[in-house]
């Protein structure tokens, strides 16, 4: 059997990530900060808090991490306040678009467990700039009272699925804040996460409102007999 039944992806900017299965990454998962599930099926943790720009986020106290979903998705009121504070305009298709320059300085944070971890500027945005410098809104709504952190949110923070214990691990990464110290005024300055000129990865946008197909055989793989560690390119 595996060395322990966890899971772990490390994704990353124009680079390969990596899937480690039976362990983890102790070069890149550092000072790990577990939060335990609250639904087990879906990989559901709690959200204690959203701010947008440093201002609060009436919004849904749940989050699935689901590496089948390429952007976030959120309940529609909390995505369409986060939208008018962003100056995002919906298209007729459901998505968003904003004036990239409007990303620039533009932090959406969400409080897990006694971590703030943000979205910071260019990674708020899906691929890269479109014409008259016009970006799309790594973020949509979805008809859930439920968060879905995918791959926009993974890129940024490797996580760790300890099936074990019943838990996800996510590395702190440059964006990464305890509780208090966050500021609730209506600006605040970019922080180290979100450098210049990074994108996404090249992969079509798909979103889920039910664990991956991924999530769910590597659970089931976790109880057969296996290589003691594994790990693969992703």
């Amino acid at each position: 059997k595996l060395d322990r039944p966890v899971f772990t992806f490390l994704l990353g900017d124009f680079e390969e990530g990596e899937l480690v299965i039976g362990g983890t990454e102790p070069g890149r998962m550092k000072d790990v900060h577990y939060l335990p599930l609250i639904q087990e099926a879906y990989w559901m943790i709690g959200v204690q808090g959203i701010t947008c720009n440093g201002r609060p986020v009436p919004a849904a106290r749940a989050a699935i991490v689901d590496s089948g979903t390429s952007l976030i998705t959120g309940p529609p009121q909390a995505v369409r306040t986060i939208a008018a504070r962003l100056g995002a305009q919906r298209s007729y298709a459901g998505g968003y678009f904003v004036p990239c320059e409007n990303l620039e300085h533009a932090t959406l944070s969400f409080l897990l467990g006694d971590r703030y971890y943000d979205i910071e500027g260019p990674d708020l945005a899906a691929g890269r700039p479109g014409e008259g410098g016009i970006c799309a809104l790594a973020i949509e709504e979805m008809p859930q009272q439920f968060w879905i952190l995918g791959d926009v949110f993974m890129r940024r923070y490797s996580v760790e699925f300890d099936w074990g214990n019943k838990r996800i691990g996510l590395a702190a990464g440059a964006g990464t804040r305890p509780a208090s110290a966050v500021t609730t005024t209506s600006t605040r300055q970019k922080g180290g996460g979100g450098g210049e000129g990074r994108g996404t990865t090249a992969t079509t946008t798909t979103t889920t409102t039910a664990p991956s197909s991924l999530s769910t055989f590597l659970r089931f793989c976790l109880a057969l007999p296996a290589p003691r560690h594994a790990r693969w390119a992703y």
